[in-house]
């Protein structure tokens, strides 16, 4: 069985796209039509004189002109017709025609009329960018060639612009991603990417036999701070707690905003001990910390470390009884 590749559909695209262009043009004989086929920046049509249009415009003003004079249907023969993909979204094709027509009353008959065209493909539609037509006369009908240099001068310039619009798409995809991985408030993680990188250390530790700790944490009394100062002050309290732990811990450990004033730090290969230390560390740093209210504030954190089979909501339940545990007992301290 015959195994299709992109170019292959791509050849058969563009084979389809042209072949309907000829039937509108050709046949139909329909202005509107044969437009519905051009790009906002279609340039280019040749006549016997060797006219060119360099505006889409000005190409629109030639082919109304030709259906005037021509405006019966033209009997074409496609003899030959090369397609040639350059990249994904651009291709040239280069046909030869034969055709019978009456322009302005006299019949004629052209053998070896040429057209190229280069296309380009616009939110999955194929769109004609340039086009040439090469007519044949008596002196050099075999050898006339068409403009090649100009056509490849022109699909360098689109796969320019198709590369700008691939790296401005890849830019917004990155910065959706980031959008939705981070609390909007704080800019560190949200809890959904937190709960993504949980299930990821799981199943690394659970296949490499490895570790990982996990700290819960937050600020002790901080409804009655909220409530006391505002919002907006609140608002500002976590974020720069955000920005002060994010500070303490290491490089590899990743910090996030679990929900409300709760902050959740995952530490990969780090037991139970240093997990712990850590915690102690962000414990003082809050309580020395100057958050330009009229009142110190205190944390409770809750830490353990994952244990061979541990579950996701094992993993959650029991740093969480620890963090209440700490609270029970007074607040202002570490649970492992």
């Amino acid at each position: 069985m015959k195994k299709h590749t992109l170019i292959d559909y791509q050849q058969k695209e563009l084979q389809q796209c042209f072949l309907a262009y000829l039937e509108a043009y050709f046949v139909q004989r329909d202005l509107t039509a044969t437009v519905a086929f051009f790009s906002s920046t279609f340039t280019g049509f040749g006549t016997g004189v060797n006219e060119a249009a360099y505006t889409t415009e000005d190409s629109i003003k030639l082919y109304k002109r030709d259906f005037e004079q021509a405006p019966n249907p033209i009997s074409y023969q496609l003899k030959k017709l090369e397609i040639q993909p350059l990249g994904e979204s651009c291709g040239i094709l280069i046909g030869e025609l034969d055709l019978r027509t009456t322009i302005m009353d006299q019949t004629m008959s052209l053998y070896g009329l040429r057209i190229t065209a280069a296309f380009h493909k616009q939110s999955g539609k194929w769109l004609m960018e340039h086009m040439h037509i090469s007519l044949p006369t008596s002196i050099n009908a075999v050898n006339q060639s068409t403009p090649i240099k100009e056509i490849e001068e022109r699909v360098a310039v689109l796969e320019k612009l198709v590369e700008e619009r691939t790296h401005e798409l890849e830019i917004a995809r990155k910065e959706l991603e980031l959008l939705a991985d981070t609390d909007g408030m704080t800019g560190i993680y949200n809890r959904m990417k937190l709960d993504q990188i949980l299930l990821t250390e799981i199943q690394r530790a659970n296949r490499y036999n490895s570790t990982f700790s996990v700290i819960l944490f937050d600020l002790d009394n901080f409804n009655e701070v909220d409530e006391a100062c505002g919002h907006q002050v609140g608002d500002q309290i976590l974020t720069e707690l955000a920005r002060i732990i994010h500070q303490r811990v290491r490089n590899t450990d990743i910090l996030g905003r679990w929900g409300g004033d709760q902050f959740m730090i995952i530490s990969p290969e780090i037991n139970l001990d240093d997990a712990t230390l850590l915690a102690e560390t962000i414990r003082i740093t809050i309580a020395s910390h100057d958050f330009g209210i009229q009142r110190s504030l205190t944390s409770s954190s809750g830490v353990t470390v994952w244990k061979p089979k541990d579950t996701y909501n094992a993993l959650i339940d029991r740093v969480d009884k620890s963090l209440c545990i700490a609270k029970r007992n007074g607040k202002n301290q570490v649970v492992a």
